[in-house]
């Protein structure tokens, strides 16, 4: 309905009378009846607050824009929204600014939909006869739901009950005598406005229509004809009141009582009064109850009680209903839509937008048609499936086909051409499958198109100035010979600069557009030096393509507006973060548009486990803790484009030994740009991957055995060294399971001696803190030790906080050794038969001896399988047994010369004889022993 329309027709509501035969007023408070207005009493009107929080009014404009002719400077682009353009308006029309055909790298949000007036247009329509449907403002609807949403509780009220004169239940409705004519006349007067309330809360007309009936007598009780009180509802504290006498039942009796009446100004308002009254005290009266049959019997069960306790009040509406056909108040034929978008590039127009009408149902062939209101005819129609517009949906959720009610179609107009002609366009729902028959339509407003085609090729930052290139043609650019290239920020709704550009060859447009004015010359490359420009990174930016009548670039133009870019830009890479001895080492590169407005660059470390900052450096300073520098990045500016990218490296150090830090926390590196001096203020952060410093590493290269010694070397870093300051090597009997001896790298003892060692080799490979001091030499003296051979050992390298090397530590375990080494040889065997004496040499070395103190050397017959004899010797030194076995415990004091004597060698001859060296822990050569067998030899 029309604004103005609604309003006469709500004016002749509000002061309309009907002739009242009975006096009836029901008053319900939260449902239940108050009492009955006595007829011909005096009605007092007396005018409180009016309570305006829902009205029901809709006012509704249509959208309309319109191209400015001349202006001094760009304020603001010629549509707020619209995606794609390509034509200069040129009439007062309702008409949508046409802008370019950029192919925009930053998407466009998608203009919400807008509500139109609901039109009934299911009769037989042709193009030549159209009934137009304006496209309206969806601030509308959003009003609508905000009134529909300001709606006063209910409280509780006294119960009263009507009065009469005979011994009935207190809820039994006065009959009313009515003609049939009079109900008839009653329910169309009041028709279309229930319709409205119902849509508006949701409710059903024909309920409220068969109550407003029955309570008001067909609208001639004296409170509905002075009051617009259709439904008896007491006054409830806000807006106007009327006084009237009734019947109220306490202490038995009845009692006339003079009561307050809520007094309407209009019909409209009395039934919005009713419908929120249904929507807050009987919600399971509402649509939600799936048919007006559940609505009315659920009025027994509303959340303070029953509408009527009548038994038979529900039939009594029902008969109503269907007597008088009130159903036909409960459907709202909708018909609403929007054309988002039009554009017109080259032959081909793309319109875009949506329709939901409750016809689409039975019609469900859509169409877009193109329709020359110049010539009066239609130029072309295209078939289309709707798609899905979850957006229409929650405006119009009650309307057929809003949640797929979308379009999006491009149309070849072939050669017709649109140049300076009016068109429109209409959204049509068809039951025939060449969109005639019985339809349902929507037509836009007017559109006149003079060709202006412009196309942004590339726009794009390269160190501190914007790149923009393209092409601009238009039809009237020869009356329009000043070409400029404006920048404008649309954020701030401010141009930043122009710049006056001769235009270049383009055959390439040419061919595509050949009958489009100058498309041949419509070229351009401009730069912007943004350094010098009130750039602020993260406004969108449009580029205009203007021709212009003055040379200044005003008065009269063409004006083709890009989409939006929007320069914000922010991205840093880490490329190294190693240890290099105390030291962190921090490089990499860090670009972002913002360092526009904010120069100043940082580095930030700071500690995520403990939720801390750790420390900070300005690049291209130093301080206490840490220094950085900037680097040139000429690998970054080729291969990103950010503001001034190739000054965007940076190379800094942060002292861990001055840092309070804690290997094991989670570390993250913050690159920032801020426009303080001190890092604050507004600022532009990239935050790092999680660095977590706690390696711990450790190799053993050498473990021997050197004589009496057990020489160990290799290197140990560990991130925890910061805190954990001492070093130590630990020997430890894994078979035994205990601890054997330890020394602290550096320091020297009773059982051993150990000697820092400088690693630059580990560094190199390594991302340890301190990794470059991380080498040890230590020799423990087996003589002194409880070492036992055949065991198997370990040596743990560990970092302690305390000097005693406990405390909190940080180890590594080596792998397992077992010193088990057993070597010998049997150099000569001799034999003097006249002394009946055999004398061997040779050697025998094993780690065992070290706990096997007494050796001896026994002879074998292997060919009877029995010792001949044994003696104990003391070994002597073998120095070159011990060059070719440095890593057997004795090998130095490995040697033997001794002659078994009384022997009976004639008896021996040609049996197979060997020599067993032999070391034991006890002094008869028995107990636990290592052998070496010599080879087999005879005599």
């Amino acid at each position: 309905m029309k604004l103005k329309k609604k309003q006469r027709l709500l004016k002749k509501f509000k002061h309309k009378k009907l002739v009242a035969s009975s006096a009836i007023a029901l008053s319900m408070g939260i449902g239940l009846f108050s009492g009955q207005v006595l007829a011909d009493e005096t009605v007092t009107v007396t005018s409180e607050q009016e309570d305006n929080s829902l009205t029901g009014n809709i006012t509704q404009a249509n959208t309309q824009t319109t191209t400015a002719t001349t202006t001094t400077q760009i304020e603001t682009p010629k549509t707020a929204e619209a995606p794609v353009q390509t034509a200069t308006v040129n009439t007062p029309k309702t008409v949508n600014t046409v802008t370019d055909t950029t192919d925009m790298a930053t998407a466009k949000t998608a203009t919400a939909p807008v509500p139109s007036t609901a039109i009934d247009e299911t009769q037989d329509t042709t193009p030549s006869v159209p009934s137009i449907t304006k496209v309206h403002n969806e601030d509308e609807v959003a009003k609508t739901n905000a009134q529909n949403q300001n709606v006063s509780q209910e409280t509780k009220p006294v119960i009263t009950v009507p009065a009469t004169t005979t011994n009935t239940t207190a809820t039994t409705q006065t009959k009313v005598a009515a003609t049939s004519n009079t109900a008839t006349n009653f329910f169309n007067y009041l028709g279309e406005t229930a319709r409205q309330v119902a849509n508006d809360y949701n409710i059903y007309a024909s309920m409220l229509l068969a109550q407003a009936g029955l309570e008001s007598a067909y609208g001639q009780s004296t409170l509905s004809t002075q009051a617009h009180n259709y439904f008896g509802i007491k006054y409830r504290g806000t807006g106007n009141y009327v006084t009237m006498n009734t019947l109220e039942f306490y202490g038995g009796q009845y009692h006339t009582v003079s009561a307050r009446f809520q007094r309407y100004d209009s019909l409209y308002d009395s039934l919005a009064g009713y419908a929120r009254l249904i929507t807050q005290n009987y919600p399971n009266s509402t649509r939600a109850a799936g048919s007006v049959e559940a609505a009315v019997n659920n009025l027994y069960h509303g959340r303070y009680g029953a509408y009527a306790t009548d038994p038979s009040y529900a039939s009594k509406i029902m008969s109503l209903i269907n007597t008088y056909n009130l159903k036909q108040y409960d459907y709202v034929n909708q018909n609403v839509g929007h054309i988002d978008s039009i554009s017109l590039v080259g032959n081909t127009l793309k319109v875009s937008g949506w329709h939901a009408a409750d016809n689409s149902k039975a019609q469900n062939h859509g169409y877009i048609i193109v329709y020359d209101v110049t010539s009066n005819h239609e130029i072309t129609r295209q078939a289309y499936s709707p798609t899905s517009r979850g957006d229409v949906y929650k405006v119009y959720p009650r309307v057929y086909n809003s949640g797929n009610s979308g379009f999006n179609v491009t149309i070849n107009l072939g050669n017709y051409d649109l140049t300076n002609k009016e068109i429109k366009v209409i959204s049509r729902f068809s039951n025939q499958s060449n969109g005639e028959g019985a339809v349902t339509d929507l037509w836009s407003d007017g559109y006149i198109f003079k060709q202006s085609l412009g196309n942004i090729d590339s726009a794009y930052i390269d160190g501190t100035e914007l790149k923009v290139s393209g092409w601009h043609a238009a039809t009237d650019a020869v009356k329009h010979p000043y070409n400029y290239i404006i920048l404008y920020d649309a954020t701030a709704g401010t141009e930043l600069s122009r710049k006056k550009v001769t235009a270049t060859r383009r055959p390439d447009v040419e061919r595509a557009y050949p009958n489009l004015y100058n498309a041949v010359n419509s070229g351009f490359s401009v730069s912007f030096d943004l350094s010098k420009l009130n750039f602020v990174a993260g406004h969108n930016l449009q580029v205009v393509m203007r021709y212009a009548a003055n040379s200044d670039g005003e008065g009269d133009r063409i004006d083709v507006w890009s989409g939006k870019y929007n320069f914000n830009g922010n991205e840093a890479v880490i490329d190294t973060a190693k240890f290099e001895g105390t030291k962190l080492h921090v490089t990499g590169w860090h670009a972002a548009d913002a360092s526009r407005n904010q120069p100043n660059a940082f580095l930030i470390l700071f500690d995520k486990t403990a939720n801390h900052e750790v420390a900070r450096v300005k690049i291209g300073t130093s301080n206490a803790v840490a220094s950085a520098k900037a680097v040139n990045r000429p690998d970054v500016a080729k291969a990103k484009n950010y503001y001034n990218d190739g000054r965007s490296g940076f190379d800094a150090y942060f002292d861990f030994s001055k840092l309070n830090f804690v290997a094991g926390h989670q570390y993250q590196i913050v690159s920032r740009f801020s426009d303080a001096t001190n890092g604050e203020g507004n600022r532009t952060d990239v935050w790092s991957g999680i660095y977590n410093f706690n390696g711990n590493e450790a190799i053993i290269d050498t473990a021997k055995i050197e004589g009496t010694k057990l020489h160990l070397a290799g290197w140990h870093a560990a991130d925890a060294s910061r805190n954990q300051a001492n070093p130590y090597i630990i020997l430890y009997d894994k078979t035994a399971g205990r601890e054997i001896a330890r020394i602290k790298v550096g320091d020297r003892n009773d059982v051993a001696t150990s000697k820092l060692v400088m690693r630059s080799d580990v560094q190199r490979l390594k991302n340890y803190y301190n990794a470059d001091k991380s080498g040890f030499d230590v020799e423990f003296d087996l003589t002194k030790l409880n070492f036992v051979a055949g065991h198997e050992y370990q040596i743990v390298s560990r970092y302690s906080d305390a000097t005693n090397g406990e405390g909190h530590r940080t180890d590594v375990w080596s792998d397992v050794y077992k010193f088990t080494a057993n070597a010998g040889h049997l150099d000569t065997v001799k034999a003097n038969h006249q002394k009946n004496s055999l004398t061997v040499t040779g050697w025998h070395a094993a780690d065992a001896s070290i706990n096997q103190k007494n050796a001896f050397i026994i002879l074998y017959d292997a060919t009877t399988g029995h010792e001949i004899s044994r003696q104990t010797y003391t070994p002597s030194k073998r120095t070159d047994v011990a060059r070719v076995y440095p890593n057997i415990y004795n090998a130095a004091n490995s040697g033997f010369d001794l002659t078994f004597k009384n022997l009976n060698l004639k008896s021996l001859a040609g049996h197979n004889l060997q020599v067993v060296a032999r070391y034991s822990n006890q002094k008869n050569g028995e107990g636990s022993r290592t052998d070496y067998w010599s080879r087999i030899f005879k005599l």
